[in-house]
């Protein structure tokens, strides 16, 4: 499985997250109401997760190496 970390820069905290689902991140942007969504290089999808790390679902996409 995959770790990926978020970092909160205002608050100076670290949260692992780990999910099949998230596959090599190669990059994240901010999401509506306070989640973030994270391109999901090998999976081809997208992972849309809450601040706390918790994963809302994952959004397949019609191409390879999505990347924000």
């Amino acid at each position: 499985m995959q770790c990926t970390c978020m970092n909160d820069t205002l608050i100076g905290t670290t949260i692992a997250v780990i999910n099949k689902n998230i596959r090599e991140p190669c990059s994240a942007c901010v999401g509506p109401d306070d989640t973030v969504l994270v391109c999901s290089k090998n999976n081809h999808d997208v992972a849309h997760l809450t601040v706390g790390g918790d994963v809302l679902g994952s959004y397949p996409l019609n191409l390879k190496l999505p990347h924000s």
